[in-house]
């Protein structure tokens, strides 16, 4: 069985990305390639392949073969309230803002299965704004979405789950959100009255309405650093003026001199405001 650790050369991995793009039509060219590469070895690990052209015409020639590739090669890194402080910040340094809007549009690009669109609606509720919010998670993984869509915490996290809605500021207990179902927790289904999941690709697709709020939290990370200042320059013009970006605790926006009216909101929680 083939380790994650095999070598693969920049040719062999053009080859690929070339065949996926051609076949599918997902372009990971412009990912940061040596962590890209690390999933490509993870997905032919799980396809017990030795070499990259076997998984190549294993995923050209097989549908079911190439869901299973993309779940490696889009991390589904997430979990909800995750860094309990950024949720903290949202709310003391946000929330007030969005409260002068009688509707509201926020945005979850990369929300990967959604923990982070139902932790922000949660938080949402308990400051009375759910009702007049439009919350959209997207993703490239058809797999992905459809777990968001059936919004299930995952086996032997609620603990975890519970103890950072507390970290987070949670009002209540955490169980009033839920309803248990044998061995899994479903979320409850008022929590997804208004939740839209899409396909929404930040490499190839345009940008996504006119926001209040974006969170795009450990997506560009993925991304080289040509694809990251273009993917930037997307999320800040899909934001309406007045509008909040929040990224992720290892991404920021010093340096993108691109953007024309940006407030440092939180530096610390990488919160950003478009004031023109």
């Amino acid at each position: 069985m083939t380790t994650p650790s095999i070598e693969l050369s920049p040719g062999e991995i053009d080859d690929f990305l070339m065949a996926v793009n051609d076949r599918y039509g997902y372009d990971f060219r412009l990912y940061a390639r040596a962590s890209f590469t690390r999933r490509v070895q993870v997905a032919m690990s799980r396809e017990k392949v030795d070499t990259l052209a076997a998984l190549t015409d294993l995923l050209v020639g097989n549908a079911d073969c190439f869901s299973r590739t993309l779940d490696a090669l889009t991390v589904s890194v997430t979990e909800m309230f995750r860094d309990p402080a950024t949720f903290c910040a949202l709310r003391d340094m946000v929330f007030p803002y969005l409260q002068t809007f009688s509707e509201l549009k926020i945005w979850h690009p990369g929300c990967s299965t959604g923990e982070e669109v139902y932790s922000l609606a949660i938080f949402l509720e308990e400051a009375g704004l759910f009702n007049r919010a439009i919350c959209y998670g997207t993703d490239i993984n058809p797999r992905a979405l459809k777990s968001a869509r059936e919004g299930i915490v995952k086996p032997g996290t609620l603990p975890e789950v519970t103890r950072a809605y507390i970290d987070a500021g949670g009002r209540y207990s955490f169980s009033r959100y839920y309803n248990a179902a044998y061995a899994n927790a479903i979320l409850a289904p008022a929590l997804k009255r208004n939740l839209l999941f899409a396909d929404h690709n930040l490499v190839t697709d345009q940008k996504f309405g006119d926001m209040n709020l974006i969170l795009c939290r450990n997506v560009l990370i993925y991304f080289d650093r040509e694809l990251q200042r273009r993917v930037v320059q997307l999320l800040w013009d899909s934001l309406a003026v007045g509008g909040f970006l929040c990224l992720g605790a290892r991404e920021h926006l010093e340096g993108a001199n691109q953007l024309a009216g940006c407030r440092v909101v939180g530096k610390a929680e990488r919160i950003y405001q478009k004031k023109s």
